[in-house]
């Protein structure tokens, strides 16, 4: 049995999947619906996944009985972080989905996307968004695609313990909008070579 809540953030994603559609929409017309389209199939996504972690949770407990594995039991509490994950994510992907919505009228979306993370941050305090904006503030403007940044951020970095903008931006030492990869040291001979 789902809890009441779980009901209540299905409604909610429901709502604003169709509130963003009829903004992506109009959207589109004044050259802003890329972000749009490109966070809802995020969104979309990340419900996907939700769904699939809340019914394997569902699974679990539904099997539970007196005799439980020690594995059975890490699966459960593996499998509850990821869902408590997943649900900030989506309230996440929802409030930005809005505030694309409502105010960006098209532009720079990087110069947009630090704006509204730092808003977003103000409003609840939360150390993700803090980092998030410190992450995207950092970067060259106009070199990356930043809503590929924030979609690697937010896949990499847990909402209750996000990882530090500098210790972020490091790790990456090539970034190619899509993945990104280590750099490996070479001496200036192996260079010239």
């Amino acid at each position: 049995m789902r809890p009441q809540w779980t009901y209540a953030l299905l409604a909610l994603t429901a709502f604003f999947t169709s509130a963003s559609c009829l903004g992506a929409v109009s959207s589109f017309s004044t050259g802003t619906g890329q972000p749009l389209a490109f966070l809802s199939d995020l969104r979309s996504e990340n419900t996907r996944s939700l769904s699939d972690v809340q019914n394997a949770v569902e699974k679990l407990q539904m099997d539970d009985h007196p005799g439980v594995s020690p594995s059975e039991t890490e699966r459960l509490e593996f499998l509850t972080k990821r869902e408590k994950n997943l649900r900030s994510r989506q309230i996440f992907l929802n409030r930005l989905i809005l505030q694309f919505d409502l105010k960006f009228k098209g532009g720079d979306v990087q110069s947009f996307l630090k704006t509204a993370l730092h808003e977003m941050a103000e409003v609840d305090g939360s150390p993700f968004l803090t980092q998030l904006e410190a992450s995207v503030s950092a970067l060259p403007p106009g070199q990356v695609d930043v809503l590929k940044f924030v979609e690697g951020y937010m896949k990499r970095c847990s909402f209750e313990n996000p990882m530090r903008a500098d210790e972020y931006l490091s790790s990456l030492d090539y970034y190619n909008g899509v993945q990104a990869q280590k750099a490996h040291g070479m001496s200036p001979v192996e260079a010239a070579e």
